[in-house]
Formats: structure tokens, sequence, C-alpha cells
């Protein structure tokens, strides 16, 4: 009789925690998390009459920008976030590397880049002799590392 009564109880917590998942998954944002840069240059030069700079002007209407002057004038923080749903297939679209959020990370380092230094910086095509079995793995972690940002 207890066992039977403990069995009932883990259930009850069971769907309990079911619940309250759900409920928070829909009390979530519908837009995605703010990505934030610093970008070296002044606001006023970093956006001339209120342009955003390439590559953010090509993500166009589903990303939302914003700037505010860096803590100490050190330049301008750049955000942007997508706007909507991440939608069901998000997850798959991330493992791929095609994910909005992505797209995003990669276009605010872009323009940092071209900002700064006016060319986007590359590590991969660099002739280096012939490519040994651990350059393949070298090569997937420089390109998975341009849409997440890390290596």
């Amino acid at each position: 009789m207890a066992g039977v009564a403990a069995a009932a109880l883990g259930t009850a917590m069971a769907v309990a925690r079911v619940r309250a998942r759900g409920a928070a998954r829909e009390a979530e944002p519908r837009e995605g998390p703010w990505h934030v840069i610093t970008v070296g240059r002044p606001r006023a030069e970093l956006l001339p009459d209120g342009k955003l700079p390439p590559p953010l002007d090509a993500l166009g209407d589903g990303v939302e920008v914003r700037a505010a002057d860096a803590p100490g004038g050190r330049g301008t923080e750049l955000a942007a976030r997508r706007t909507g749903p991440g939608g069901a297939g998000d997850g798959l679209r991330r493992v791929s590397g095609t994910s909005r959020d992505q797209r995003i990370r990669a276009a605010l380092r872009e323009c940092k880049q071209l900002v700064e230094t006016g060319e986007v910086l590359r590590t991969d095509g660099q002739p280096a002799g012939k490519r040994k079995p651990g350059g393949f793995l070298v090569a997937l972690a420089a390109r998975r590392a341009r849409e997440e940002g890390l290596l």
C-alpha cells in the first residue's frame, strides 16, 4: 500500500514539473537574447545618418539593433537580437550553422572587424602545406567558431 502511495506521489510531482516547464516556456519572451559587442568608434562615426554598417544592414527586418555609448568613452556598444520566435527547427539550424542567432553574432563580429581594421579577418585558406589528420578537425572548429564565437 505504501509503495502505491509513493508511486502516485512521484507521478503527481512529475506532472507538476512538466506543467511548470510548459508555463515557463509560454512566459518566455518571443524575441531572442541580446548579443552585444563594443566597437572602438564613436556612435556618430559608426552610424552616420542612422544607417547600420555592413553586414548588420543585410540582416533585414527580423533583427532589432540598438546602439549606445560604451562606458568610459570607449566607443559604441552595438546590440542585436532576433525578433519573433525561434521556431521549431531552430535547434537543427543551429547544428547546421544557419540559425538567426548565429548569423547575428557573426554579423556583429564582422562589423567590428570592418570598422576597426577595414577587413574581415579569416583563418581559413592559409597555404600551410599538406593537411594532416588533425587539420581537418581544426578546419571544422574554425568554421564553427565563426557562427558561435568560440573556438
